[in-house]
C-alpha cells in the first residue's frame, strides 16, 4: 500500500510465509529537494510456529529492524542510494548489527509513447 503527495509518500505491507512467519513492515519517504530523497524503514517478522528448540537457544520467536536512507539522482536516468540500520528487538545470534546498502540505480529507456 502506498499513500502520499508528491513530497512526502508512506509506505506500507504485510503477508505471511508458507513455514509459518508473518511479516509487517513500513516506511516514510520525504522528498526534500528535487534530487535528494530521505527515508525510515520499520521491519517486523514473527514465527507462528511452536519452536521449542528456537526457545531453548533464547532466540527470539520476533524480530524488529529499522533503517534510514537517502538518495540523490545525479540525472534524471542515473541516482545513488545508501542506508543503514540495524535489530531494534533483542538481540540474538539472528539479529544484525550493522545493515548497509549502496548503490547505483540506472533507469533504462523503453517504448516510447505514441
Amino acid at each position: 500500500m502506498q499513500v502520499g503527495s508528491d513530497r512526502t509518500r508512506v509506505y506500507a505491507s504485510a503477508g505471511c510465509f508458507s513455514r509459518g512467519a508473518i511479516f509487517a513492515s513500513g516506511a516514510v519517504e520525504r522528498a526534500i529537494t528535487g534530487r535528494v530523497t530521505l527515508a525510515g524503514t520499520v521491519m517486523y517478522s514473527h514465527s507462528l510456529k511452536d519452536l521449542s528448540a528456537t526457545t531453548l537457544s533464547g532466540l527470539n520467536p520476533y524480530r524488529v529492524d529499522a533503517v534510514v536512507g537517502g538518495s540523490f539522482n545525479l540525472t534524471r536516468q542515473v541516482g545513488l542510494y545508501v542506508s543503514g540500520g540495524r535489530t531494534v528487538s533483542k538481540m540474538d545470534q539472528n539479529g544484525v548489527r550493522l545493515i548497509l546498502n549502496a548503490g547505483l540505480g540506472v533507469a533504462l529507456g523503453g517504448k516510447k509513447q505514441p
